[in-house]
């Protein structure tokens, strides 16, 4: 065999080995990248379990959810508001009078919006 036969064939065995390795490192790649997402899985699962635990434990009591009550007057002013926790009735005999006596507007994230029309 001539040397550029050897020549030949020794780039053809280097291209060879070079095309399996790369081969060999995208298919390692993959299962790196598996691996880590099934870690960052698992991350998840421990949190998800952890929010649970401290959600269903006594030492911290539900949190009540306000609602806000506004009244406007005609020209949109704001007259009067007040903040109540979820289940709460207005002690406030003359805010009960002024939220009954005005019309429902919007009621959106906990808040109602009245309008007292005169």
């Amino acid at each position: 065999m001539s040397a550029s036969g050897r020549k030949n064939n020794l780039l053809v065995a280097g291209l060879i080995v070079l095309i399996a390795s790369g081969i060999f490192l995208m298919n390692k790649g993959s299962q790196l990248t598996e691996s880590l997402d099934a870690i960052e899985f698992d991350d998840q699962a421990i949190l998800e379990r952890a929010y649970e635990d401290v959600r269903n434990s006594e030492e911290f009591p539900e949190l009540e959810e306000e609602q806000i009550i506004k009244v406007f007057d005609e020209d949109n002013k704001l007259i009067q508001s007040m903040t109540l926790l979820a289940g709460d009735e207005i002690n406030d005999e003359d805010f009960r009078k002024l939220v009954n006596k005005s019309t429902l507007l919007a009621e959106y994230s906990g808040s109602k919006v009245y309008r007292l029309d005169r």
